[in-house]
């Protein structure tokens, strides 16, 4: 199983996504970025084909796969996505619908709520072990680069994470990215 969830936050500019995995480090060779311009997610393997996800800066969404007869499925909206393999009925939708509530949350926060109802709906099902979360603020920096691996629950491990930096790192992310917009 590997999900991935794509946004953009109309507020701050910031883009981001989640993306989940069965195997172990999913963000390290699933995500790609460039500065400025979004991020990338390349779900592939033997059993799932191949999908990948783009958001860019401006909240545009591409998304390509997954291969035909794989099982995966694909949801966009609104500057979001949600991908998923094998696909979950009403599990995308739903996971959708989670990100654009309460747009004056952090993009983060919105993210890691959605990872956690994919994975509530996938059930007994899910076979998750690892999650990567990443937001990029407009001009490319890392404002959050979170990830859990080989975890039993990784989107509730994910949200610990997620908790313990919002209330201390985050601050200090901001501070440095004005220090540096003033240099």
């Amino acid at each position: 199983m590997a999900l991935s969830i794509l946004g953009r936050c109309a507020r701050t500019g910031n883009v981001g996504l989640v993306v989940a995995s069965a195997e172990v480090a999913a963000g390290s060779r699933a995500v790609a970025r460039e500065a400025g311009t979004g991020v990338v997610v390349d779900l592939s393997g033997p059993a799932a084909g191949r999908t990948l996800a783009v958001i860019d800066a401006a909240g545009g969404i591409a998304v390509t796969g997954p291969a035909e007869g794989c099982g995966g499925a694909a949801e966009t909206a609104d500057g979001c996505a949600v991908t998923n393999e094998p696909a979950r009925a009403g599990g995308l939708a739903a996971a959708l619908a989670v990100l654009a509530e309460a747009p004056d949350l952090p993009l983060a926060e919105r993210l890691v709520r959605a990872l956690t109802h994919a994975e509530d709906a996938a059930g007994e099902d899910s076979t998750l072990r690892s999650a990567h979360l990443l937001v990029l603020a407009p001009g490319g920096a890392a404002e959050v680069d979170l990830r859990v691996d080989w975890h039993r629950h990784p989107a509730g491990a994910l949200r610990a994470l997620w908790n313990r930096y919002a209330t201390t790192a985050l601050a200090c992310v901001r501070h440095d990215a004005m220090r540096q917009a003033a240099d």
